[in-house]
């Protein structure tokens, strides 16, 4: 398997994968600028775990995209070919959805109606991310 991954905020190509006498794999990751020649072996378990940890939204959270009604993430799969996360989020009890979106894309919708969050912590909790109407 090759591809991308991040680890502790730091993208990493897959360069080889070498399988384990009890059944499990380490993987070797490069970094991706040519200067750094480390290479890095990381066990499978440990691999998962930071992947978990880049991933910024869960399964099961709710959000609010830009204008939309408040949706719900159904869905989170890991991109070894671009190095992220993809999250599909869809409006709770109804088949409407926004499908599949990346990561990046997640965060700048989720904090374009939210000044408050302008930093790289957590994203916006559900309810935050747009002012009350004024009628209320």
């Amino acid at each position: 398997m090759k591809g991308r991954v991040v680890v502790g905020d730091v993208p990493y190509r897959i360069s080889c994968v070498t399988p384990q006498a009890d059944g499990s794999f380490t993987y070797t990751l490069t970094p991706p600028d040519a200067q750094h020649r480390v290479l890095h072996q990381v066990a499978h378990a440990e691999l998962i775990k930071q992947m978990a940890d880049h991933a910024r939204y869960t399964v099961g959270r709710t959000v609010i995209l830009a204008n939309s009604a408040p949706m719900r993430i159904t869905k989170r799969q890991w991109d070894f070919r671009n190095g992220t996360v993809w999250y599909y989020a869809a409006v709770p009890n109804r088949t409407i959805g926004a499908g599949w979106i990346k990561q990046e894309t997640m965060l700048q919708l989720d904090r374009e109606l939210d000044p408050v969050l302008d930093t790289d912590e957590e994203p916006t909790l559900p309810g935050r991310s747009s002012p009350p109407p004024d009628w209320l």
